[in-house]
Order: structure tokens, then sequence, then C-alpha cells
């Protein structure tokens, strides 16, 4: 006769935080179902269960209803406000600040918050700018942010300058030469 116990993710995520045993320190999550939020701690590298991640958002996405909110996908994370979290910890952080359109600096709590917070300022450079970027041309945020329409007007003068000074014949025109010399 044989048992199989199947883990559904509901059961993973109500098994209480274990740390297992060894003397690895390994940075994870687990699911707190009192508080409905995922909570980091350091797992020692054997034993332990199945409510273990390795991220703040795969925790969210296996255990939460509030996933589709905290993580949105693509750019839109880059829409959201700074957020805290719920935890007492100080650790430097950076968020995308869409009215700015610029990355900044908080602290950020240890636990809870959304999706917009990087631990580098480049990967928040990476991950929003390109995004809304990506956004931008699709339309999804015209309006919204600005962004795009000032990007067009932008553009369009560039190129009617260009038009202007490479002349019609396709040769630069004098006033580009000068502008070559300095």
């Amino acid at each position: 006769m044989f048992l199989y116990v199947l883990v559904f993710p509901e059961s993973r995520c109500n098994q209480p935080m274990d740390q297992g045993s060894g003397e690895v320190w390994i940075h994870s999550f687990y699911y707190d179902t009192t508080q409905g939020i995922c909570i980091p701690f350091h797992y020692k590298g054997n034993g332990g269960n199945e409510n273990r991640f390795p991220s703040d958002a795969e925790c969210m996405q296996a255990c939460s209803d509030k996933h589709h909110e905290l993580y949105p996908p693509g750019g839109l994370v880059c829409t959201l406000k700074e957020d805290q979290g719920n935890c007492l910890a100080r650790f430097v952080r950076f968020y995308y600040n869409a009215e700015e359109k610029a990355c900044r600096t908080f602290i950020y709590g240890g636990c809870g918050g959304n999706g917009n917070k990087f631990k580098t300022k480049q990967e928040c450079q990476e991950t929003c700018a390109l995004s809304l970027f990506s956004l931008c041309k699709t339309g999804l945020i015209v309006g919204i942010v600005g962004g795009c329409v000032f990007a067009v007007a932008v553009i369009s003068a560039i190129v009617v300058l260009v038009i202007l000074l490479m002349g019609t014949t396709g040769g630069p025109s004098v006033g580009l030469a000068r502008l070559n010399l300095f």
C-alpha cells in the first residue's frame, strides 16, 4: 500500500515558518497567514518545509490573491506609489517616481509593500525607463504620465532641425558646417 501526499499551494502557504537546519544562511520568504504578507527569514540550507520562497514576489504569487495588485505585469509596476511595507527593518531601496520620471531612494521595512522597489538604481532605471517607453509606444500611458506626448514633440523638432540644417539637396549647409566646427 502506497500513501501519496500532494502539497497544494494553499497547504504550502499555511505551513509555519521553518528555518531548517545547517550552517548556511539563505535569504528567503515565508507566507504569514495571520498578516496576509510574505516575511523574510534565513533558511539554514537543510530540511524545513515548503513554505519557503526566494523572493517576495514569488511568495505572493503562490499564496496571495493580492499578487496582481502588488506586482502588476510589465511596466505597470513602475506606476505604483512608493510603499515602505509593514515591517520595521531599514533597507535603502529605489522606487520609480512616475511624476518625476526618475528613480528615488526610500527606506523599505523589509516585508510587504509593492513591486515598485529595487535594490539598485540601475535595476530601477532598466526596469522602469524601458518598460514605460514600451508602454508609451503602445499608447497605454499617453495622458497618464504625459512623457509620451513630450517625447514625440522633441523628436519632431529634432527632425525639422536636421532637415533645415541639411537642406533639401541632402548635403550639409553652411550652418551645419559651423555647428560641426565647435
